[in-house]
């Protein structure tokens, strides 16, 4: 008895009225079975101290075969009580101090039990209570630890599992969450701290869990919205890029059929005199108006038109008189120009009337 975390004190075997723990068991000098414990239960305390509830009843479990023969016996709890069953279950001391005796009246059984040998006992169970409460201080110590952890937890927990519980897809299953909503509100109270922690972080992991699932499903819808754009650009570029390669071979058509047209009058000009230098249309610079290009283009181009032509000599050489060949007119059959203070065009509105 005694093992692990203790064995359940009980009062009267009821398991709904723990009062305390076994935390270790031994045999006695005597074959007995002697155990060590602490009660923590007030009015429990009380009955003991007082000497009304000193009696010790163990709670024995038996694992039966189909014809009940007994397989197994364990020690499942022990029970303070008024009366035990089997004789000697008795309280025999508390707090290392003794406070049941056996007299012994024949003088074989006066001389079973030395000064000696009590001595050590006495030793012995103050050094057992000194470790005891060293254990205890140790498993306050773990146990404020785990409630520390639970406390730190809860409000993660108790909107996992609150959130689960009130949703309308679970519905069905509200009365069978509902112990689970009422744990999460008292988890760091209880004392089975082993298991509410265990439980409590695996709730704490799935909620991390879910809710990091959530944010990658939000995300991954960002991401494909961005996608979707991202392609609709993509076509947008690509039907961009289609249209203009198209106007480009349009582009590239037509300059080809002007630059065969532009060879071909160049021929001609060549041919008829007019043009000293031959041109090479195919390059860009003979095709376009600008920077250097331009000039040579113009120095090199056909000669400028002689202005100092026959008919222009005609009308600026005059006679001998220093007179135009080609003067105006001293009667009014012109029409035009001013003449006796008239303007030209009443003159020519006057003048029409006469022809």
């Amino acid at each position: 008895m005694g093992k692990g975390n203790g064995t359940d004190l009980l009062m009267e075997h009821d398991h709904g009225a723990r009062v305390g723990t076994v935390h270790c068991s031994w045999e006695g000098r005597n074959g007995e079975l002697r155990v060590l414990g602490m009660v923590n239960d007030a009015e429990a305390e009380a009955a003991v101290r007082s000497g009304s509830i000193r009696g010790l009843s163990l709670g024995t479990g038996v694992v039966q075969d189909m014809v009940g023969n007994a397989l197994l016996r364990t020690q499942d709890e022990l029970s303070l009580c008024e009366a035990p069953r089997r004789g000697g279950c008795w309280i025999d001391s508390i707090d290392g101090a003794s406070v049941r005796a056996v007299a012994c009246f024949s003088e074989k059984s006066s001389n079973r039990i030395s000064q000696e040998t009590h001595n050590k006992v006495s030793s012995e169970l103050a050094e057992a209570h000194r470790q005891l409460a060293m254990l205890k201080a140790k498993t306050d110590l773990y146990d404020g630890q785990k409630r520390e952890a639970l406390t730190g937890m809860k409000e993660e927990v108790s909107t996992f599992i609150n959130d689960i519980a009130g949703s309308e897809e679970f519905a069905a299953y509200k009365h069978e969450l509902a112990p689970m909503s009422r744990w999460c509100g008292e988890m760091e109270r209880g004392e089975a701290l082993d298991t509410n922690l265990s439980i409590g972080r695996l709730v704490s992991c799935a909620s991390a869990k879910f809710k990091r699932t959530r944010e990658e499903a939000s995300q991954l819808g960002e991401k494909s919205t961005l996608l979707a754009n991202t392609m609709k650009e993509l076509e947008e570029c690509k039907a961009d890029r289609d249209g203009k390669a198209s106007r480009i071979s349009e582009l590239e058509g037509l300059v080809d059929e002007r630059t065969s047209a532009a060879t071909k009058l160049q021929e001609e000009l060549a041919k008829a005199g007019l043009m000293k230098d031959k041109i090479d249309f195919s390059q860009r610079s003979a095709r376009e108006n600008t920077g250097v290009a331009a000039e040579s283009a113009a120095s090199s181009s056909a000669p400028r038109a002689n202005v100092e032509d026959a008919l222009m000599s005609f009308m600026t050489a005059g006679p001998s008189n220093g007179g135009l060949k080609i003067a105006q007119s001293g009667t009014q059959h012109h029409f035009l120009g001013q003449v006796g203070g008239s303007d030209q065009f009443s003159a020519a509105i006057g003048g029409s009337g006469r022809y």
